[in-house]
């Protein structure tokens, strides 16, 4: 376990050392072109190892992943060595466009399973997914989707191509997001895939833009997070939480509503934010799409806002109820407390107070063992083993030791405490004195 660890960080340094390589080397030469094919092709080494390495029991995703890695590497080969080392000129669309689309095209796919296999159906989540989604889906759109549509002397063919990326990024976006409101374990596989899709993306929208305004050249700066994710992948299989990457969550998620508020609120205003820049440019508005994706994310933020008037009135509910239970548990005439996994008191009744003695203050934080007998102690700690593993132990008589010194005969039944996810976080007692 600890030697996969190293390999899969030993493998991530070994790839930024590389990247650093790179650009060490003449911009536009066929060496350069020749080290990022070398380090494509050993992230897609390293990605085979780590899949038979580590067997994760759902492989589809990892291996959607590989195929979409595998072709990958043909388009740099058709892209980036062919023209560099032959110094011939790229047509558009040419050989390398329909690898370059399956290979996104397997790349969304993988992640699409990934969503279906971690993600919460919760509804909140799903909303906050979306807004975010689309206002990011709305930035891609004006900046890449409308200004590619609008490029002069294209074919329709070139256009549905040059099209065709931008609307991919758009979909490895939205299905990022989606991941991280999503349920399923943090590890470090999942963080390292994470930075993988970030590098992908920023490379993506350098290439973009330097296409867009001619300025293209084999070795640009963003050529950096092409490169990066390489490392980030091949680490991400390597590493053994890769295992459980594609298993859902057994945890209900707690919604982190307060940590997304700048997210979503940030969301929400970017149609407003590029409808204002393009109007203070000059540049022409499509109002139809600006105000349809508007339209979408105000409606979504109106059916989040919904959820939380719902969930409002449900937690007051929930805190009525828990109120009333405590009232019965308070005024109950039997001695009832609570206790935590190491056997420390941590919740004492009015009837525990009658019974042992001891005021409140006096018990909880203390050891359940200050109620016991010498002569009981171990039996209680053999009980409180058996009620920890989750054993049904009903009811039985025994003996307590009260604060003034008095051993008392008491009837008690122990049963444990379960916290909201199903595990078990301590037990409780119910004493009844029948000296």
């Amino acid at each position: 376990m600890k030697a996969s660890r190293a390999y899969s960080y030993i493998f991530g340094l070994a790839v930024v050392a590389g990247t650093a390589y790179y650009f060490q080397l003449p911009a536009g030469s066929l060496s350069q072109a020749l080290v990022m094919v070398g380090l494509q092709a050993a992230m897609v080494t390293a990605m085979a190892v780590g899949i038979r390495m580590h067997r994760p029991a759902r492989p589809l995703f990892w291996k959607l992943m590989l195929a979409a890695e595998v072709v990958s590497s043909i388009g740099y080969l058709l892209w980036y060595v062919y023209p560099v080392g032959w110094q011939v000129e790229l047509t558009f669309p040419g050989a390398s466009d329909p690898v370059w689309l399956l290979s996104y095209g397997l790349l969304v796919a993988a992640l699409a399973v990934l969503v279906r296999a971690r993600s919460s159906r919760d509804r909140g989540d799903l909303l906050d997914a979306s807004i975010i989604a689309l206002g990011l889906g709305f930035a891609f759109w004006v900046s890449q989707v409308e200004r590619t549509y609008q490029l002069s002397g294209l074919a329709p063919l070139a256009r549905a191509v040059a099209i065709a990326y931008p609307l991919f990024d758009i979909a490895l976006a939205a299905l990022a997001v989606r991941l991280a409101v999503g349920g399923g374990k943090r590890s470090p596989a999942f963080w390292l895939l994470g930075l993988f899709i970030v590098g992908q993306l920023a490379a993506d929208i350098g290439y973009a833009e330097t296409v867009l305004r001619g300025t293209f050249r084999y070795g640009a700066p963003h050529f950096a997070g092409w490169l990066v994710s390489f490392a980030f992948l091949g680490a991400a299989t390597l590493h053994p939480s890769m295992r459980g990457l594609t298993e859902p969550s057994d945890e209900r998620k707690q919604t982190a509503l307060r940590s997304r508020l700048p997210l979503l609120a940030g969301a929400a205003l970017i149609g407003p934010a590029v409808i204002l820049i393009q109007d203070q440019q000059g540049t022409q508005l499509n109002l139809t799409v600006d105000i349809a994706f508007t339209a979408v994310i105000f409606l979504l933020v109106l059916g989040r806002v919904s959820d939380l008037m719902v969930d409002v009135t449900e937690y007051e509910r929930v805190q009525e109820r828990l109120s009333q239970l405590a009232l019965i548990v308070e005024s109950s005439e039997d001695a009832i407390l609570g206790w935590n996994t190491e056997g420390i008191i941590t919740s004492w009744n009015r009837g525990a107070t009658r019974l042992y003695g001891y005021a409140p203050e006096e018990a909880v934080g203390r050891r359940f063992s200050v109620l016991l007998p010498p002569d009981r102690v171990e039996e209680a700690e053999m009980m409180l083993t058996r009620v920890l593993a989750g054993e049904r132990v009903g009811n039985f008589d025994s003996e307590r030791v009260t604060k003034d010194g008095r051993v008392i005969d008491v009837s008690v039944t122990l049963s444990v405490v379960r916290d909201i996810n199903g595990r078990i976080v301590g037990g409780a007692t119910i004493a009844r004195d029948i000296t």
